[in-house]
């Protein structure tokens, strides 16, 4: 007990010697345990503070961006409805002012919306002034565009900025390196044509397959022809698909009347006969909605190929059935394309039509469409005069001639062959030995041959002479070396005037 009891008291002691120090110290001023939680107090204020500083500028500098943006798409706004409002100037100078103050790297969606907008300012620009250069600084500013449009993310602005890139691509194509340009019009069209499709966008689908369609057709030029024109003709019959009759009449009609023409391209490379009906049945189609009373020209064009098909199917099947359907074409063709309203078209119609009447005289009724071939070809000199058209007003005379001549093997009549005689006359104040040899002498030796007819009727020794003055003219080009043939044909017929004369 004691033994306990003297530990205790001296644990007491111990205890209260330390307690009597530490209220000693803290007497004089010194706490240690204050002191720490003080300066932990000081750090977790300070901390706060800048926490609070910190939250503060964060939210007043988010607010400035939110305000910086807020007016910016506003200026954007306005800017797109001036470009809608068919002001580009108005608009590209706000575009302009925008990519000034603009990083890409703020926001590259709201920098693509800028660089597709300028885009579409220089191209409409382009259309009024200066078509060239504003065309390439649209294909620049789409192709910056399209570096922060992924696909992936902005599949509809991505096809809608390929569709311009392609459009203005075409266009640059007519100023500088057509090949590269055609080409990657191609590519542009084919492109959006990821996005655009038959049953999520039928006609952007539509419209890109057109678009595609040209661009190839133009690049067959170019580059392996049959192909390009097959990628062309599939890229239009795929457009039908969704440009039908019913829906969109117009647009039915004229990719109805472009296959024509693509068909009819490709009969010159392959399946002739095959590709022909296909191109009459294509331009028929485009004639249920390009009408004479609506659509005149397109009508008129229509008409004309399909005379101009008939005729070549009437030389592959030796048929005068195809013939008289060209006839019949260009006389509706003639009905919109008058003298008055399309003068050229006109002219270039009755040619044909002479042509086909005059290839339908070998089958039936020769002097019948002989004369109306030589009345077409009349018709046609309405237009074609020698002070404005020399090259034309020539041939078409010459034509005349040759179908006069060939009437007076059915029928020797003096008149005709006097109005023979004067059609070559005629056509030779154009084809003079200096400018055309071959045509002058050519018109010779078939002047010689008039006057010899024309001596049996009247002055038989005159004629006979102007006849071998006529066959020594063309002997002057006909030479032996050069066109033996030729030469041949004159000195013989020369022979048998002087033959005849002694």
């Amino acid at each position: 007990m004691h033994n306990a009891g003297g530990i205790s008291i001296v644990h007491c002691g111990v205890f209260g010697g330390l307690l009597k120090e530490r209220q000693s110290m803290a007497f004089d001023g010194f706490d240690p345990s204050r002191w720490v939680v003080g300066l932990i107090g000081g750090v977790l204020g300070a901390l706060t503070a800048s926490i609070i500083l910190g939250i503060v500028y964060y939210l007043s500098d988010n607010r400035r961006k939110k305000l910086y943006r807020s007016k910016l798409m506003s200026r954007l706004d306005t800017a797109d409805m001036l470009l809608k409002e068919n002001m580009p100037r108005d608009a590209l100078a706000i575009y302009s002012d925008l990519l000034l103050n603009f990083r890409k790297e703020w926001d590259t969606g709201v920098y693509a919306r800028i660089k597709k907008s300028e885009g579409n300012c220089y191209a409409h620009m382009a259309l009024s002034r200066s078509p060239h250069e504003h065309l390439l600084k649209a294909l620049q500013a789409y192709e910056e565009a399209l570096r922060y449009t992924p696909f992936q993310q902005d599949a509809d602005d991505y096809a809608l900025i390929q569709y311009s890139r392609g459009d203005v691509c075409f266009r640059v194509a007519e100023f500088e390196e057509r090949e590269k340009y055609l080409a990657k019009s191609v590519n542009a069209f084919t492109e959006s044509l990821k996005v655009y499709t038959a049953d999520a966008f039928p006609v952007n689908y539509a419209m890109a397959l057109t678009n595609l369609g040209h661009a190839y057709r133009a690049l067959a030029d170019f580059r392996s022809k049959e192909d390009c024109l097959g990628k062309a003709t599939r890229a239009f019959e795929e457009s039908l698909r969704i440009y039908t009759l019913e829906t969109y009449p117009l647009n039915y009609g004229a990719a109805c009347s472009m296959l024509g023409t693509l068909y009819r391209s490709l009969s010159e490379l392959r399946s002739q006969e095959e590709n022909l009906l296909k191109a009459v049945d294509a331009y028929e189609e485009a004639l249920r909605v390009q009408t004479a009373e609506t659509f005149p020209q397109e009508y008129a064009f229509a008409q004309r190929a399909i005379g101009d098909c008939c005729r070549t199917l009437a030389e592959l099947r030796h048929e005068p059935e195809p013939l008289v359907d060209a006839i019949r074409a260009y006389d509706r063709a003639l009905r919109v394309s008058t003298v008055e309203a399309h003068p050229l078209a006109c002219a270039e119609t009755q040619l044909k039509r002479g042509d086909a009447c005059r290839a339908l005289a070998e089958h039936r009724d020769k002097e019948e469409n002989l004369s109306r071939a030589a009345g077409a070809y009349r018709e046609a000199l309405n237009v074609y005069r020698p002070e404005s058209a020399p090259l034309d007003y020539a041939s078409v005379q010459e034509r005349i001639g040759d179908v006069l001549s060939a009437i007076l093997e059915v029928k020797e009549e003096e008149g005709a062959v006097r109005a023979a005689l004067h059609a070559y006359g005629e056509a030779l104040t154009i084809k003079t030995i200096l400018a055309h040899p071959y045509d002058y002498a050519s018109l010779q030796y078939r002047l010689g041959t008039l006057y010899r007819r024309l001596s049996k009727f009247i002055d038989k020794e005159e004629y006979l002479t102007k006849a071998a003055r006529a066959y020594d003219d063309a002997l002057k080009v006909f030479t032996s070396e050069y066109y033996p043939f030729e030469h041949r044909e004159a000195l013989s017929a020369l022979e048998r005037i002087r033959r005849t004369a002694s």
